[in-house]
C-alpha cells in the first residue's frame, strides 16, 4: 500500500517534498552536514593558533572567537534537539550516559 501523496511529500518521497539536499536555513530542510565538522576545525585550528602565538591581542581575539564558534554550535544543538522534541529529561540522560561511558572506559554499565 502506498503512503498518501500529503505524508509522501511531507517525508520527502514524494512530489513537493524536501529538496535533496537540504540547507538554507529553510524551515523543513536538513542542515549541510558539514557545517558542524566545519566549525569544529575552525575552533581548533583558532586554538592551535592561539598556542602557539606570543601576541596577546592576537591570543585574545582569537578567544573570542573561538566562544563565538562554540556559542553557534551550541546553538545548532538546541535547534536540532528542539526539532526532534527532546525535553530536558532527554538532555539529561544524555549527559549521563556520556558521562558513565567516558568514566567506565566506554562500555555498558557493570561491564
Amino acid at each position: 500500500m502506498a503512503a498518501p501523496p500529503d505524508l509522501a511529500a511531507m517525508l520527502g518521497g514524494g512530489p513537493g517534498g524536501p529538496a535533496p539536499g537540504g540547507g538554507g536555513g529553510q524551515a523543513g530542510r536538513a542542515e549541510d552536514p558539514q557545517f558542524t565538522r566545519l566549525i569544529k576545525t575552525a575552533v581548533d585550528a583558532l586554538r592551535q593558533a592561539s598556542d602557539t602565538g606570543e601576541d596577546d591581542a592576537d591570543k585574545q581575539l582569537a578567544a573570542e572567537c573561538m566562544a563565538k564558534l562554540q556559542a553557534l554550535l551550541g546553538t545548532h544543538q538546541k535547534q536540532a534537539e528542539s526539532a526532534l522534541g527532546m525535553t530536558d529529561v532527554h538532555r539529561g540522560v544524555r549527559r549521563a550516559v556520556r558521562a558513565n561511558a567516558e568514566g567506565a572506559g566506554g562500555g555498558p554499565p557493570g561491564y
